[in-house]
């Protein structure tokens, strides 16, 4: 009885994907390879232009977003129609170039694949069923947990299985993501909503991501020594030379 009291229970329900699943699932990882992809610093204004995958990252990550993010993505969405018309227009005048439809969509806080028709179409698809579904499961999750009990994952700093820890945030990483967060934004993104705990735990999580993600590909650092750099005595250490990526 303790131990019923104080666990739950997980019902697994397995099927085979569809067609409609494998080609969302392509996608979803495409939009994670794309975001963390690239020397650019993993910042609040980088991450902003990508809002519309938003809830796929949180379906990678297993980050649950609030009513009040559905609304600011809702906004989002209907500013990215909006944005397709614009460029549906502006695509039948031939003196339009290619980098300056980049430049009106980048002009939007959005990232610049979003200026090809095609991509822009699939986006907002995908986004409007994204929303569609987050907005069933908040509901559904209100009516489970009125009270709003159930700690989101993104607030979890410690996890133990007896005395060991396997699951820790040190307070450094935690700094490194609020101020990448805090990052000032330029441009049409000052006026920008403040950061939500959606960004704050796809932020932290992109961070760690990338992190494995590099000591598990083992990047081997390359250096080029000249002669010039060699002393001649027979006794000499080299300088040192601090690794970078």
């Amino acid at each position: 009885d303790t131990v019923e009291a104080s666990r739950g229970a997980i019902a697994l329900v397995v099927s085979s994907p569809s067609k409609e699943e494998k080609a969302m699932d392509l996608r979803t990882m495409n939009a994670l390879i794309d975001v963390v992809e690239g020397d650019s610093t993993m910042t609040k204004t980088k991450l902003e232009r990508h809002k519309d995958r938003y809830l796929k990252l949180c379906k990678v990550f297993g980050v649950m977003v609030n009513e009040e993010e559905l609304d600011d993505l809702k906004e989002h969405l209907e500013k990215m129609k909006k944005v397709a018309q614009d460029l549906e227009r502006k695509q039948g005048n031939a003196e339009k170039t290619k980098e300056e439809m980049k430049q009106l969509v980048l002009g939007h806080g959005m990232r610049r694949h979003l200026a090809e028709k095609v991509t822009m179409r699939q986006a907002i698809q995908d986004f409007e069923g994204e929303i569609s579904e987050a907005s069933e499961y908040v509901a559904q999750r209100r009516s489970v947990d009125p009270e709003n009990s159930i700690v989101p994952p993104s607030l979890v700093k410690l996890r133990k299985v007896g005395k060991r820890s396997v699951y820790y945030i040190d307070q450094k990483q935690e700094e490194r993501v609020k101020n990448a967060s805090e990052e000032n934004p330029t441009g049409s993104q000052a006026g920008s909503s403040s950061t939500s705990e959606c960004e704050y735990a796809l932020l932290d999580s992109l961070v760690r991501y990338r992190l494995l993600k590099t000591r598990s590909e083992k990047a081997i650092l390359h250096y080029v020594i000249l002669s010039d750099h060699l002393k001649g005595s027979k006794v000499w250490r080299p300088d040192t030379i601090p690794p970078h990526l």
